[in-house]
Formats: C-alpha cells, structure tokens, sequence
C-alpha cells in the first residue's frame, strides 16, 4: 500500500469513527442496529475501496458521515420539538 493510499484509508476510518461516535451520542434506541449498519456499510466500503484502487474509498466515508449528519439533525430536531410542548403544557398547568 503507497502512503497516498493509507493516508486516504485512516482519514476514511477517521471519518466513519467521528460518524458512528455522533451517532452513538444521539440515539439511545435501537443501537445494536445501528452498529451492525455501520460496520456492513464501512465493509462494503473499504471492499469498494480495495477494487477501485481506493480511489473511492474517502468518498464513501464522507457520504455516510453527511448521512450521520443528518440523521442526528433529525433527531435532535424530534428531541427539541417534544421537549418544547413539554414546556408549553407544563406552563398552561401552571396557570391552571
């Protein structure tokens, strides 16, 4: 392996590692799912990478991170909105 391409295959463990760390931070259901996914996903991946001449391999780690991204956009954006009406009923108790 050339130092070009092991550069490109820690800075894509990199990335995968940041995106399950994000991940693992923000769901707290269904966890065993989502190691499984990730690890299949960093598999096909690196296998991916390996038949291309891991030309395609940072690329792939930086698609599932913006997924990651998003996903926990998505939740914490679900978190947020219940956590607001939560607020809203307790002060209309209050005033009750």
């Amino acid at each position: 392996m050339t130092p070009e391409q092991s550069n490109i295959a820690m800075l894509s463990l990199f990335y995968w590692g940041l995106s399950v760390l994000m991940l693992r931070v923000v769901v707290t259901e269904k966890r065993m799912l989502l190691y499984t996914l990730s690890t299949a996903y960093l598999a096909l991946n690196i296998l991916a990478g390996w038949s291309t001449q891991w030309k395609w391999v940072l690329l792939g780690s930086l698609i599932f991170m913006v997924i990651a991204m998003s996903y926990t956009l998505w939740i914490l954006w679900k978190q947020s909105r219940e956590c607001i009406r939560e607020l809203k009923q307790a002060r209309e108790e209050e005033k009750q």
